[in-house]
């Protein structure tokens, strides 16, 4: 980790990126061509590993190495093969599996290992020297980019990372076993780490032009056609809801549809935070909808003030004063106006208080259940 030179690593000059996920890496394809993972070669994965044998180690996405069960090592980088190789191998590996299948109580030694190359979705572990706390290495999931040199980090992992894309550079390290994917994945996976684990403060937040895109969206007068307010909805919860997207009525209807860029984070909240708690606290040990849980949940409630001076935007009346304190009623915005405080690394800001709503409704049915 440390300067120390380890196998399946690699290391480049990081770059910003807000076109992927908070908790992906972009890296150029040409290191997903020269890192692997290993695979165990079964009946369900045959095809593709003999679509990346005849791919080979030149042509994304390919393998680099093959394991025979005996230990032999196939090097497809130093010693590529010709088609007939190719085809020849891939009915080895076949024949193999159907023996085995034929003779699943006398199955002896290891399978077919398969080194392939980086594909979206593999997860790695990504650090900034010096790591001197946990989140200095979270795991990301890979993204594979196209004529890039660098790897490029969403703005919302600088924190942790204590990086600024003036140069820095990071490592990243492949893991070699599905046992190791897996507690990274899940214990390690960057937007699950979104507190300090030393105060338990917000320690990831948006930066920049996240936090001016923020402000413009809630301003007073910020209005959007139908299409602008749907796009933006379906792409911030498509990801995570597979339905029920709650649709705001749009605030002007003559002689144009018109939503407020309030009603966006109305929307987002309601679909996001709302749909979660009722899928996981609503229903019962008999999976029924647990009534006095949903008669008593009304959605989060927020109320705090904006960095943004009140003077920063156009309006002269003296409502305008009451943009300068954001209030969220019922998982609804009522007034405000969202900057650092609410979107960034901010104490109690919205996304401090989404990160621990499931905290917030355990001890709430833990409440409710005292109560009856």
């Amino acid at each position: 980790m440390m300067g120390k030179r380890v196998n399946y690593a690699a290391r480049t000059i990081i770059a910003p990126d807000c076109q992927i996920d908070t908790n992906e890496i972009g890296i150029p394809k040409e290191f997903a061509m020269k890192l692997s993972v290993p695979i165990f070669v079964n009946t369900l994965n045959i095809d593709e590993v003999c679509q990346r044998i005849n791919n080979g180690a030149t042509v994304y996405p390919g393998c680099n190495f093959l394991t025979y069960p005996s230990g032999r090592i196939l090097d497809f980088i130093r010693k590529p093969l010709n088609e007939t190789q190719k085809a020849n191998l891939c009915n080895e590996i076949r024949s193999n599996l159907q023996a085995s299948l034929d003779n699943l109580d006398k199955i002896e030694g290891k399978p077919f290992i398969l080194r392939r190359h980086l594909k979206n979705g593999d997860t790695v572990l990504m650090n900034r020297q010096p790591s001197l706390h946990k989140p200095s290495i979270l795991a990301h999931f890979v993204r594979v980019l196209e004529n890039q040199k660098c790897f490029r980090l969403h703005y919302t992992n600088c924190s942790g990372y204590n990086a600024d894309f003036d140069g820095d550079e990071m490592n990243l390290h492949c893991l070699q076993n599905p046992t190791a994917q897996v507690e990274a994945a899940i214990l390690m996976n960057a937007d699950t780490n979104y507190t300090n684990p030393r105060n338990g403060a917000p320690l990831r937040g948006l930066i920049q032009d996240h936090i001016v895109s923020g402000a413009l969206l809630t301003v007073k007068g910020t209005f959007l056609r139908k299409d602008e307010y749907l796009q933006i909805i379906y792409s911030a919860v498509a990801k995570y809801v597979d339905k029920n997207v709650c649709i705001e009525p749009p605030t002007i209807f003559y002689p144009v549809q018109l939503w407020t860029g309030k009603q966006v984070i109305s929307s987002l909240l309601k679909t996001i935070v709302d749909y979660a708690a009722m899928s996981l606290y609503g229903l019962n040990s008999n999976l029924k909808l647990d009534k006095s849980f949903t008669e008593n949940y009304k959605g989060i409630n927020l109320q705090s003030k904006s960095k943004t001076s009140v003077t920063a935007w156009r309006g002269i009346i003296t409502t305008d004063n009451d943009e300068a304190t954001v209030v969220i009623q019922n998982s609804e915005l009522l007034q405000g106006v969202f900057d650092k405080t609410q979107y960034g690394a901010s104490f109690n800001g919205l996304v401090h208080v989404c990160s621990d709503w499931e905290k917030a409704l355990v001890l709430l049915r833990q409440r409710l259940r005292q109560a009856a």
